[in-house]
């Protein structure tokens, strides 16, 4: 499956943001600190040494900082567009008032964002940005946008997978995490669950239809994508062979009658003889799906 800017924009802020993330973990190394709120109050990530980027023949070192922004295309390309160049302007504007340039607080900068820039020549945001590496002094400088962020999702296969899942898979509907945490209410020994689901490798939840085993599935799931930091919530659709799951990263995937958190697995819906005999023949597709 080929990714657009319009799949990054379906994302939205916080799941872009744990793409970057993760792309970050690829191209640079897994020193990376977790985006938070800046100095200046922007979301960066940091990192401190070398890396072979942008090459492994020219290699970057120092102390690196790393902004993600996410601008909703839905209004038009070129409206966003004139978005990102305010906000790389104000971004770098900030930077250079807190004097992160100069004191080598930041050798390195790199601004991520959903949006495709255009090359036209002079007036394109590519020769904007080259203009302002010379405003404002920046010793290494560079910028993903949606073209180059999509390029890294086709080198890493297993991100692209997590992230856009095919084959029925799909991620879980944020407005029907937001209705079930309105309603629900966990039973007496949701918690048990949950803690043995961190300990053990499988659980199984079983019970008659329509008692809430699905439902308390999202919710824990949900939790546990909240608590873990993890990159998705994905929904797999009635399998007979696991095979047909691609692999997938730091995730919570939710199966028709499973629910996996990795490298753990649970039931949501009650399981045949035959399905759960299934489960455990095929826990070897399991590990290699989870890692």
């Amino acid at each position: 499956m080929d990714i657009t800017a319009d799949y990054l924009n379906r994302l939205g802020d916080e799941k872009l943001e744990r793409l970057v993330k993760t792309l970050l973990f690829k191209v640079i190394g897994k020193g990376i600190t977790p985006f938070s709120k800046g100095k200046d109050g922007a979301r960066e990530a940091t990192f401190k040494g070398s890396a072979p980027y942008p090459s492994d023949s020219d290699q970057w070192s120092g102390h690196w900082i790393f902004q993600v922004k996410y601008t909703d295309i839905g209004n038009g390309i070129k409206e966003a567009r004139e978005k990102v160049k305010y906000l790389i302007d104000s971004e770098l504007r900030k930077l250079t008032d807190y004097g992160y340039f100069e004191s080598n607080k930041c050798d390195n900068y790199i601004y991520i964002v959903n949006v495709p820039f255009s090359g036209t020549v002079k007036t394109g945001l590519h020769d904007y940005i080259s203009a302002k590496k010379k405003q404002y002094k920046v010793k290494n400088f560079d910028y993903w946008d949606a073209e180059k962020v999509c390029r890294y999702l086709d080198a890493y296969p297993d991100v692209k997978t997590t992230f856009f899942p095919c084959n029925g898979i799909h991620s879980v509907d944020q407005d029907e995490i937001n209705r079930i945490k309105e309603v629900y209410v966990p039973p007496s020994q949701y918690h048990l669950i949950k803690s043995d689901l961190l300990k053990k490798s499988i659980i199984s939840i079983t019970g008659q239809p329509h008692v809430g085993k699905t439902t308390s599935s999202l919710y824990m799931a949900d939790e546990l994508y909240q608590e873990l930091g993890l990159n998705n919530i994905l929904v797999v659709p009635i399998i007979d062979d696991l095979i047909q799951v691609p692999k997938i990263t730091n995730s919570v995937i939710v199966f028709d009658d499973l629910i996996i958190i990795e490298p753990f697995l649970c039931s949501s819906i009650s399981l045949c003889c035959c399905k759960r005999r299934l489960i455990f023949k095929q826990r070897r597709r399991l590990n290699e799906i989870l890692y």
